[in-house]
């Protein structure tokens, strides 16, 4: 972490960076533009110290996590939150390095993310940073736990033909129904109850793009 970093945590630790114009955090921190600010910023979310969200107005310093631990999450590429047209693949694309405490992550379980595509969960109800409940919007990392023991009324990420979809399942006699949550109205998706090979996570939290 060189100097300007440091200068960035110093001044997270008392100020919420979200919610200050880029020309003071770079006059506070001593650097010369805005962009040259929101480029420390940007590495420091990479190194996993810091989350900052400006059209929430939220940030959360990283390191003020109590486990003091930090899970680099694989990202798997992209899942559709509208008609499915995104390939579901195991590519890993990054990862997002996240402390567990902030989406309630445990040790012992295995998790991935997804960037979501489109706006069909947009009225979803899912944990973000921060404790608070979202919906899902295009670009954000959506995370998921791989042991789902417990799917029914959850919101998921479904591979359909190929396909990855998040949607909230809903089971009834003898089908399996895929839901959107939207402001835009999008048709369920219908399947077998059989969801072994479908259902390829739980969601567990959103990041917002």
């Amino acid at each position: 972490m060189n100097e300007t970093q440091q200068r960035l945590i110093t001044l997270a630790s008392s100020k919420n960076l979200a919610q200050m114009p880029l020309r003071e955090v770079a006059s506070a921190v001593g650097v010369s533009t805005p962009q040259l600010a929101q480029h420390h910023i940007n590495q420091l979310v990479k190194k996993g110290l810091l989350w900052i969200d400006r059209r929430a107005g939220t940030m959360k310093l990283l390191t003020q996590d109590s486990s003091g631990s930090v899970m680099r999450i694989p990202i798997l590429g992209a899942a559709n939150c509208g008609p499915a047209a995104q390939f579901a693949d195991d590519h890993i694309e990054g990862y997002l390095p996240i402390a567990p405490s902030l989406l309630g992550l445990k040790p012992n379980k295995t998790y991935f993310a997804v960037r979501a595509v489109g706006n069909s969960m947009n009225r979803a109800k899912i944990l973000t940073l921060g404790g608070q409940k979202t919906g899902i919007n295009d670009g954000d990392l959506v995370v998921a736990e791989k042991s789902i023991p417990d799917m029914l009324n959850s919101y998921i990420i479904a591979v359909v033909d190929g396909l990855a979809n998040i949607k909230k399942l809903t089971l009834g006699d003898g089908y399996a129904r895929l839901e959107s949550e939207s402001s835009m109205k999008y048709a369920p998706i219908y399947l077998e109850p059989d969801l072994d090979s479908i259902v390829a996570g739980k969601v567990v939290g959103v990041v917002k793009g």
